[in-house]
């Protein structure tokens, strides 16, 4: 899993969250929450696929950030 948290003020700003600067579609594995100033993204069980660069748009003003997702080792046993 990954989680992104932001804080902003005032705790009524619209705050948008993209993958890659694709708006992320909120379902079953990415969640958003916000608890008075701070806002969290969680994308559960990541895939390769979901890596890139994050970021959280407030109306303007952005932060971003870089996800990395590596593939689980393979064990192979005799």
């Amino acid at each position: 899993d990954a989680v992104f948290k932001c804080v902003v003020s005032p705790a009524d700003v619209k705050l948008v969250w993209r993958l890659n600067d694709k708006q992320i579609a909120l379902k079953e594995r990415a969640v958003t929450s916000s608890h008075g100033l701070c806002h969290i993204l969680c994308i559960n069980n990541c895939l390769v696929s979901d890596g890139g660069r994050v970021t959280a748009d407030a109306e303007g003003l952005i932060s971003e950030a870089e996800l990395q997702v590596q593939e689980q080792q393979v064990l192979f046993t005799k």
